[in-house]
């Protein structure tokens, strides 16, 4: 699938936001991941010195992490053969599915994990695989690590 006008503007928010932030413009390419993991440490930072309370920085996760999710899931597409499944507004759902096997992942989970720096209940962010496909992505991931 196609990326939905949600994930692109989701996506164009957060490079407003970390450029806002940070004076770098996230340019779609995995190089520009460190930033956006800068940016989490930014509103990491500003969550612990309680210039946001806890309600509040709650509320920012629940729209930084779809943002941060969709510009993640952007780069992966635009360099892997992989497409989106993408329900409106439904984060919980959203994935990012490889197409050489069946592996997924929900890259709004893994910006949750991100902007929070821990593991978010209701926000399983693993890859997920079926057991006869578990052969093949390990000789994948053999090959990868030479």
């Amino acid at each position: 699938m196609e990326p939905t006008e949600e994930i692109l503007s989701f996506s164009d928010g957060i490079v407003a936001v970390v450029q806002s932030s940070t004076g770098q413009r996230l340019a779609m390419t995995p190089e520009t991941l460190p930033f956006l993991d800068y940016y989490g440490q930014i509103y990491r930072s500003s969550r612990d010195k309680k210039f946001l309370n806890d309600k509040a920085g709650e509320n920012l996760s629940l729209l930084l992490a779809p943002m941060g999710g969709a510009y993640f899931g952007q780069v992966l597409c635009a360099r892997y053969a992989c497409r989106w499944h993408a329900p409106f507004q439904s984060y919980g759902e959203w994935r990012i599915q490889f197409e050489q096997c069946f592996l997924y992942f929900n890259p709004v989970a893994v910006a949750m994990e991100v902007f929070n720096q821990k593991e978010m209940k209701g926000w399983p962010s693993t890859f997920r695989t079926r057991p006869e496909d578990e052969a093949l992505l390990c000789s994948i991931l053999e090959e990868l690590g030479r």
